[in-house]
């Protein structure tokens, strides 16, 4: 039971760590030259006051300095890495297996986040990694060549439905970073895999879609949503389920 507190206490630990550098990101301002501070009154924060979650519950949600409320877009982000760490570490156990994925599910969550707040989903987290994993994975035994024609197969299979769209529909229905995102993941996914991958993707980001059109009133055909976000998720639920 120790280990599994200690699992998601680093998680907890790291996704603060993302957190910032995700904000940072957003805001296209330095992610590692800095202090962490309130964005409201710029008080630089003492150490207390950067404990994952707690810090959040001790403060009630507002800055010490200036009462300024702090968005809980921190403390979700650092609870969704912490559990994200956990079921790594009850799928795969303390093995190296374990830390290979644990950072290959803290990237697909990144990516994620990050589209849902710019639309993009940067190369680092697409193409570069697939170029480490590939090789670290093969090397390792944990990607085999079943799970890199997956990733072949869904690069196909999603690019095709971008040059469709951008050439035949003159509609730019799916981003390049999406297409590249999928040659990661389907580093974890199997050919058979595949089908029920793009189901769920898809499945999932038609309901948000039609969720958010009754919500906010928006134009089907015309809003922009991420799908980044769904493809991880659909990722992800195959890993671990």
């Amino acid at each position: 039971m120790i280990f599994h507190f200690l699992i998601f206490a680093a998680g907890l630990a790291s996704g603060s760590f993302y957190a910032c550098g995700i904000a940072r990101f957003c805001a296209k301002s330095p992610i590692f030259t800095k202090r962490s501070k309130c964005p409201n009154c710029c008080g630089t924060l003492k150490w207390y006051q950067l404990i994952p979650i707690i810090s959040f519950l001790m403060q009630k949600g507002h800055c010490s300095f200036c009462r300024g409320k702090i968005s809980f877009f921190y403390p979700f982000t650092e609870f969704l890495f912490g559990t994200a760490s956990l079921l790594t570490y009850v799928k795969f156990g303390l093995t190296p297996e374990f830390v290979f994925y644990c950072f290959a599910v803290h990237i697909i969550l990144i990516a994620g986040i990050i589209d849902c707040r710019l639309l993009i989903i940067p190369d680092l987290l697409t193409v570069y990694s697939f170029l480490l994993f590939l090789p670290l994975g093969y090397w390792l035994t944990f990607v085999s060549p079943e799970n890199i024609l997956s990733s072949f197969i869904c690069f196909a299979v999603l690019y095709l439905c971008h040059a469709y769209f951008l050439h035949i529909r003159k509609l730019e229905a799916l981003g390049l970073g999406d297409v590249k995102f999928v040659l990661f993941l389907g580093l974890f996914l199997l050919p058979r895999e595949i089908p029920l991958f793009f189901m769920i993707a898809s499945g999932s980001a038609l309901c948000y879609s039609i969720f958010f059109h009754f919500k906010y009133k928006t134009d089907l055909h015309t809003t922009k949503i991420p799908f980044g976000p769904f493809l991880g998720f659909a990722a992800l639920f195959i890993l671990f389920l």
